[in-house]
């Protein structure tokens, strides 16, 4: 699955982006502050005192509140609630005409400006915002229940990240999207409210499933008092949870801030279609219940199968980002990881690795993409000496004065990503920072 089919919902390709913080969003959101179908106010101010900002779309009886960014890492659905907005700007198709008399639509793009600032999961005071729904000692946090409680919504949709690594029960797949209808209490309840979210995640399901069929999982479902989705449920509000995660070549998630869109336009769809918001179809409610569950670490970023070492032995080798939003990758796992799937893979039956070697950097070496897989073919995989003493204009990572390193004999692990893949005395494949280079150009990668 790509984008094909889901680029009408992206109106902003500048947010086509790893991480968002606030100076990224910061002219569009003003440019909605004079809107004419869209009203704003800003709703309050961060720990440190950064804006806070409410949208609001039309003035029917049916409310619907939706926010993103509690933890400051996670900002795939805020690019989702501005597309959100141009969409209603626009007078979109897309979207249902007239909805404005039937539904209020709430939006709050960014609640941790200050985590998003930081590229952390906490705010400027290290709490995590989403474990603050008792204690409400962050100012995000106490904003948040206090706007709950001012706009009274009967819907509630939670916006997060979920990790890359998550796999969509055992079905070897990334789960792309997870959603969940948080239980208010730890027998796991089922009252009116969260019925009609168990519901309504059941239509948004169908029409999410034809772009990632198979990627769709539900979150974890534990009670959990101190998060704001398990209070806000306890209100009676038929509360959302939606996690965005990965998917094949999608390293922004634009497919999941995309769905988030859609799914957040049918949403108004159904309280159009259900303005009582009755509970009527078990059918939707029996889709939400069946999915399965989110499984941890069971996938990585890559995954290369089957890859011989000079010891005469051959084992899989998984690779992973070593945090959120972090630039370096590192070897995981090494032996028998048949029960795990990689976003990339490589089947490297009758392949060698090489641990390559070291460059001595004795004059100045500007590289640039043809003198470094020149490099790379003659067998070296990575550089010593002076670091000044080179200056990388190539497409590729390069790795310098490593404190470890791997051997032609074996992997290290929780180490750089980098190394040869070699077949008949022939170097094919790098490993550059746990992504491939295929060096023989005459040929494509052999990717499963």
């Amino acid at each position: 699955m790509s984008l094909s089919g889901l680029t009408q919902y992206i109106r902003y390709p500048e947010l086509n982006q790893g991480h968002l913080k606030y100076a990224d969003i910061a002219d569009i959101l003003d440019s909605f502050k004079s809107a004419k179908y869209i009203s704003h106010k800003l709703a309050g101010s961060s720990f440190e005192r950064r804006s806070i900002h409410l949208f609001t779309v039309g003035n029917g009886p049916i409310s619907v509140f939706a926010w993103s960014q509690m933890h400051g890492d996670e900002a795939t659905a805020t690019a989702s609630l501005i597309d959100l907005m141009s969409l209603v700007e626009e007078q979109s198709p897309l979207l249902p005409s007239g909805f404005e008399s039937k539904v209020t639509f709430h939006i709050l793009p960014m609640l941790n400006p200050d985590g998003a600032a930081n590229s952390t999961r906490e705010n400027a005071q290290s709490i995590d915002i989403n474990r603050d729904a008792l204690a409400q000692q962050s100012p995000e946090g106490q904003l948040l229940m206090s706007l709950v409680d001012k706009l009274k919504p009967n819907i509630a949709l939670n916006l997060h990240d979920q990790c890359a690594y998550y796999q969509c029960g055992e079905s070897g797949m990334p789960s792309t999207l997870a959603f969940l209808a948080p239980a208010f209490d730890t027998q796991k309840s089922e009252n009116k409210s969260r019925l009609f979210a168990m519901q309504l995640i059941g239509k948004l399901i169908e029409k999410a499933e034809p772009h990632i069929e198979g990627k769709i999982a539900k979150y974890d479902d534990t009670h959990s008092a101190r998060c704001f989705g398990d209070q806000i449920a306890g209100k009676g509000i038929s509360t959302i949870l939606i996690e965005s995660g990965a998917h094949q070549r999608d390293p922004n998630r634009q497919i999941a801030r995309a769905l988030n869109t859609k799914c957040m336009i049918e949403v108004i769809k159904q309280c159009e279609h259900n303005p009582v918001l009755d509970v009527n179809d078990e059918t939707s409610i029996e889709r939400y219940k069946e999915l399965p569950f989110n499984q941890a670490r069971k996938i990585c970023s890559l995954l290369i199968k089957n890859l011989n070492f000079c010891s005469n032995y051959q084992a899989d080798v998984s690779i992973v980002q070593t945090r959120r939003h972090s630039a370096d990758f590192v070897i995981e796992s090494v032996g028998d990881l048949s029960v795990m799937a990689g976003l990339e893979e490589l089947n490297a039956n009758g392949y060698r690795y090489q641990s390559g070697t070291p460059f001595l950097l004795r004059e100045e070496l500007v590289l640039d993409n043809a003198s470094y897989l020149s490099l790379l073919d003659e067998g070296y995989s990575h550089f010593v000496g002076d670091e000044f003493l080179l200056i990388n204009n190539s497409d590729y990572d390069i790795l310098i004065n490593p404190r470890f390193f791997h051997s032609n004999r074996a992997l290290l692990l929780n180490t750089p990503a980098y190394g040869l893949l070699e077949k008949e005395g022939k170097i094919d494949f790098a490993l550059l920072n746990g992504k491939l280079v295929n060096l023989n150009k005459s040929k494509d990668p052999k990717h499963d």
